[in-house]
């Protein structure tokens, strides 16, 4: 029988299973690299969508700049004629009961606009804008003073009531004049606007034109002026029609 001493030995020094001689140091650098080449690559495709994203803000905006401007042009037209009217009427020492309406402007668009040009052209819009707001405010402020003034005592002296009547058509005829110069800034800025749209067609459009074109302006001064001549040749067509219109309905044409 054999005892535990004659079992035989096992050799307990540890060997290499695997044995190699590649460095472990190009398959990190490897993964580096492509995690670093990812995470660039994603930088890239982030700032070119936030520049997509702002050009069509911008896009927008220029868009709700010549919607406004066409609604200012109309309203700024129905004004003037409401207060031809009222001027009329108050020369005939009559009260007059016009109601004036506000021009349109919006309050957050500096924030889209995307090009500075096109921002200042519409900032030295806004003030005159702004002025003739406030100045129809006002004179519709005076004109329903007067108006309770005299509904309250009718035994006023007629000298007195002409005197402020005179005065309120005064500040009419005043009111008038701005509305005239304001519709030529409107067509103007409507005009640059219609041809600036046009050519901005792309990101890179106006990138291009300053490489390109470095002294010339993107939007010229003869493009403003013949879209000007178009614009106001549509207007008078319109204004054409809309008055052969409402001869026919005062004629009875029109049922």
């Amino acid at each position: 029988m054999n005892s535990l001493y004659d079992l035989p030995s096992v050799d307990l020094t540890p060997s290499i299973v695997v044995s190699t001689n590649e460095s472990i140091w190009p398959s990190a650098v490897g993964a580096f690299l492509g995690a670093f080449s990812a995470f660039v690559f994603g930088l890239i495709t982030f700032y070119f969508q936030k520049k997509m994203e702002r050009f069509w803000k911008h896009k927008s905006a220029v868009v709700e700049i010549e919607h406004i401007l066409q609604d200012n042009l109309d309203q700024n037209s129905a004004n003037q004629f409401l207060l031809k009217g009222a001027i009329e009427t108050l020369t005939r020492n009559h009260l007059t009961y016009t109601l004036l309406t506000q021009l349109r402007l919006s309050d957050d668009i500096n924030l889209r606009i995307g090009d500075l040009e096109v921002l200042n052209k519409y900032f030295d819009y806004k003030n005159p804008v702004l002025k003739i707001n406030h100045g129809m405010e006002t004179w519709q402020g005076m004109n329903t003073q007067l108006q309770q003034a005299i509904t309250a005592n009718f035994n006023l002296p007629a000298p007195v009531v002409h005197k402020n009547l005179n005065h309120l058509r005064d500040q009419a005829q005043s009111l008038l004049k701005f509305m005239v110069s304001l519709d030529k800034d409107t067509e103007y800025l409507l005009a640059y606007v219609k041809v600036y749209m046009r050519k901005e067609r792309h990101i890179w459009t106006r990138g291009v034109h300053k490489l390109i074109n470095k002294n010339i302006q993107f939007v010229t001064k003869s493009e403003i002026d013949a879209e000007i001549k178009l614009l106001k040749s549509e207007i008078a067509k319109i204004s054409q029609e809309s008055k052969e219109r409402i001869e026919e309905i005062m004629n009875g044409q029109i049922l």
